[in-house]
C-alpha cells in the first residue's frame, strides 16, 4: 500500500522525513479494524484509498493504521482471503522499498525517544510491551542497532 501524505505531514517531528520522500512510502496493512475517528484533536498526517486515517498525531503521541513492523512472510500468517498469495507476492516484490520505509521511520522514532545512559533509545514510559516489540521489529527488519 501507498500512503498518501496530508500537507500537515510535512512538518511532523516523528512522520515528516517520510512524507518528504520524492517516492511515497511503500508500507504493509493487514487489520480486521479500522480507525474510523480520530481523537479529538489529532491531526490526520496520512491515509491510502482503502482506510482514509493511516498515520495521526495526538499530541506527542503518534497512531499509524500500517505495519512497519512486518515483513511479506508475516504478512502471510495473518491474512485469511483468497487474494492472499497475490498479496503476499506483491509485497515480496516491494520488500525492499517497505524496509526502506520501516528503517526510515525506525530512525525518526529512535530520534524522537530520550537516550538512555548505554546510549540505546529508550521508549517513552507510557508506551506498551507491543510498540517496543514492533519497534525492536523494525530495527532488525532495517538492520538498526535497538
Amino acid at each position: 500500500m501507498v500512503l498518501r501524505w496530508h500537507p500537515e505531514a510535512a512538518a511532523d517531528p516523528l512522520l515528516g522525513g517520510l512524507a518528504a520522500a520524492s517516492t511515497p512510502p511503500t508500507v504493509l496493512e493487514a487489520h480486521h479494524d479500522a480507525v474510523v475517528t480520530l481523537p479529538p484533536g489529532a491531526v490526520l498526517l496520512a491515509g491510502s484509498e482503502a482506510f482514509p486515517h493511516q498515520a495521526f498525531r495526538a499530541g506527542r503521541s503518534w497512531g499509524v493504521q500500517f505495519h512497519p513492523e512486518a515483513s511479506p512472510d508475516l504478512l502471510g500468517t495473518w491474512l485469511t482471503h483468497p487474494d492472499a498469495d497475490a498479496v503476499v507476492a506483491a509485497a515480496r516484490d516491494a520488500d525492499a522499498e517497505i524496509i526502506a520505509s520501516g528503517r526510515a521511520l525506525a530512525e525518526s522514532f529512535a530520534a524522537q525517544a530520550p537516550a538512555v545512559s548505554w546510549g540505546r533509545p529508550q521508549l517513552a514510559k507510557t508506551s506498551t510491551p507491543i510498540i517496543a516489540a514492533k519497534y525492536k521489529l523494525v530495527c532488525q527488519r532495517g538492520r538498526l542497532t535497538s
